[in-house]
């Protein structure tokens, strides 16, 4: 797919990372995104950022860490510098309020919800079917709460939020199901499930 070249003018070096995780996510849902691969993708999109001072045709990754760092910090993205990272429910939500082309955003899976196989997997389980016959989690056994949100014993906090983010992204739109979500992470913090 060819990426066009988006006017600068609009989007700042600080978010212009979240243009590219936006596409990206379109593109790949539920996967996250190497630094290097996200200043790479944003160079190419908008090359006047991320420039060296004296070669600007190079990439700063200092620049693009701490632009990452301050996404985070504004709860536009999860995960590190030195792992991978994805956007948050908030970053997709203010990357979609920018003037893009419709090109940049098609996704590969044109006319299918890129969503709807995580939608299909939140719906079909026990943990939502038992919450809808009392809209409560009293029924709703620990290990389906788990399973639901994929935890194990080796999972860490960063790695939950990736999950979670996933979810919530596939519920856009539906108020009933982020509904849900929001209140099953609740529930899993209450229960100290992990």
């Amino acid at each position: 797919m060819k990426i066009e070249k988006i006017d600068t003018i609009k989007i700042t070096q600080g978010v212009s990372p979240l243009v590219y995780l936006l596409k990206f996510s379109l593109e790949n849902p539920g996967k996250s995104v190497h630094l290097e691969d996200i200043a790479i993708e944003t160079k190419k999109l908008f090359p006047s950022f991320f420039g060296w001072s004296k070669y600007k045709d190079h990439i700063d990754l200092r620049q693009v860490m701490r632009s990452m760092d301050s996404l985070k910090k504004n709860g536009f993205v999860v995960g590190s510098n030195i792992s991978n990272w994805a956007l948050t429910k908030e970053g997709y939500e203010y990357a979609k309020k920018f003037d893009l082309t419709s090109d940049l955003f098609k996704s590969r899976r044109v006319g299918n919800d890129i969503n709807e196989p995580e939608i299909s997997r939140i719906k079909a389980s026990k943990c939502y079917n038992k919450y809808l016959v009392s809209r409560n989690f009293e029924n709703v056994l620990d290990n389906e709460i788990k399973y639901l949100q994929r935890i194990n014993d080796y999972m860490n906090s960063e790695r939950l939020e990736k999950i979670r983010e996933k979810m919530r992204l596939a519920s856009v739109g539906d108020n009933d199901l982020t509904n849900f979500l929001e209140l099953l992470f609740d529930e899993t913090r209450k229960r100290k499930i992990i």
